[in-house]
């Protein structure tokens, strides 16, 4: 796994890499987007992410390929604070629903995965007071991918127990710093990595640095 990780790390920081036309087919391994905002409603224990930025899908072998414009809606709700008195904000959604549509120029809709969310989990991240992260699980009842633009064959790589993953990290939050999740706040960006096997997702701190490099990296192209 670390092993994994450290390539992750390193090919978000390249520009150079395989044309998508050279690549055979795969299975869709990880999907990262980066843009969008984030909401929560203290009074529904709700919280909500939009999107519509650009994106980029890993394969299994870390070749990629970039997406024009996403467009996330994800909301969880049942919330429980789990702060516990401490100055950093911390809570767990036990259910919601998720749905992102991945669009390439003339392929509106390239890869559009959709289902329900079991539970995600979000904090502080202890390394910036005005960046929260976290990931949960949710179980794909639908997964579309335009094999016009894709190779026939490429699919969703399920895990073993159907489900996949994914992580959230929002900056940008106000107000800031959270101590809770008591009151509302809103963050105004938003990288949302999403794992098609939910075993495959790694530990919190070596994901803060993808999505790190890859806001850097989407943002130096653009």
């Amino acid at each position: 796994m670390l092993k994994r990780v450290i390539i992750v790390s390193c090919l978000v920081g390249l520009l150079a890499m395989p044309a998508f036309g050279g690549l055979s087919v795969k299975k869709i391994d990880i999907v990262v987007a980066t843009g969008g905002s984030t909401s929560f409603n203290s009074m529904l224990d709700t919280l909500s992410w939009s999107h519509g930025a650009g994106g980029r899908l890993y394969y299994d072998d870390w070749s990629y390929v970039d997406f024009d414009d996403s467009t996330i809606s994800v909301t969880m709700n049942s919330m429980t604070e789990m702060s516990g008195g401490t100055t950093r904000a911390h809570a767990k959604f036990d259910s919601g629903t998720f749905s992102a549509t991945f669009s390439k120029t003339g392929f509106p809709a390239a890869l559009v995965v959709s289902g329900n969310i079991d539970w995600y989990e979000e904090e502080e991240t202890g390394v910036d007071t005005n960046a929260l992260f976290g990931k949960g699980i949710f179980e794909p009842t639908a997964v579309t991918i335009d094999f016009g633009y894709f190779p026939t064959g490429t699919g969703w790589n399920y895990g073993a127990d159907g489900k996949s993953g994914f992580h959230g990290l929002t900056t940008g939050i106000s107000p800031t710093p959270l101590e809770d999740y008591n009151s509302d706040f809103t963050g105004d960006s938003l990288t949302l990595t999403i794992f098609a096997d939910s075993a495959d997702i790694p530990e919190p701190a070596t994901m803060l640095l993808l999505g790190l490099g890859s806001v850097a990296l989407l943002r130096r192209k653009k």
